[in-house]
């Protein structure tokens, strides 16, 4: 059997190197310690100045700069439209999904109808049971229904080619969203939407129907599709 007679002298000379080591330390004077030793003042702080943008927090919280100096801000339009715009109430919804042709009672499989009718709970509706009133502001799970509703939405209301059926509902009977030159019509989208679009959009609207049909060889329904479920989307999601 080895002897351990080694490893209590190797154990004993750590040790003995320790409190020498400790004793060293202690011997030692720390300056800072001793009342005569002169203290070098310190020099005051200074400020860097904050950021031109109001949300770099790379510095400290407080150093942001003036979030409400001119041009820092949102344009009057926005900002009057983030503050009133909230999410759509779940039965507003439902009334102008049936008013513009949608059956909101259809219960096939990813239909516009299915999606709003199981959505309910994602959307926020009120809990009256529970005393809890309808969610004033869209989640991200709410976003994503109502985004894939237009997206449902979209394939019923253009079906065809040439055949829309935003004109089928109570709201604008006989409306089309779009002309036999596959253009935009105001009066289609201003149905869809409940408010008209701008000149500019209008254009952007057809062009951007021919656009996406050009790259996907002459797919203009879906075209028409992808047209109709942005702007409806970017429209009632609000948030």
């Amino acid at each position: 059997m080895k002897s351990n007679s080694g490893f209590f002298v190797r154990l004993g000379l750590v040790a003995m190197l320790g409190l020498v080591g400790c004793q060293n330390q202690a011997a030692t004077p720390d300056p800072s310690q001793d009342p005569t030793t002169p203290t070098t003042p310190t020099t005051p702080g200074t400020t860097t100045p904050g950021s031109d943008k109001s949300f770099d927090h790379d510095d400290i919280l407080g150093n942001i700069g003036d979030v409400f100096a001119d041009g820092r801000q949102v344009s009057p339009t926005d900002g009057q439209r983030m503050h009133v715009c909230g999410k759509i109430t779940y039965a507003t919804l439902g009334r102008i999904l049936s008013s513009r042709g949608i059956a909101t009672g259809n219960t096939a499989a990813d239909s516009a109808g299915l999606l709003y009718a199981n959505g309910a709970n994602i959307m926020g509706v009120a809990n009256y049971p529970a005393r809890v009133a309808e969610a004033e502001r869209n989640s991200t799970g709410s976003v994503a229904r109502l985004f894939d509703i237009f997206l449902a939405v979209a394939e019923e209301l253009v079906p065809t080619t040439g055949t829309d059926r935003i004109g089928m509902g109570t709201a604008c009977p006989g409306a089309t969203l779009f002309d036999t030159g596959n253009n935009c019509t105001a009066d289609g989208f201003a149905c869809l939407l409940g408010s008209p679009l701008t000149a500019t959009q209008l254009s952007e609207c057809s062009a951007g129907v021919k656009r996406i049909a050009a790259l996907s060889s002459n797919d203009f329904v879906r075209a028409k599709r992808m047209a109709v479920a942005t702007i409806a989307s970017s429209n009632f999601l609000c948030d």
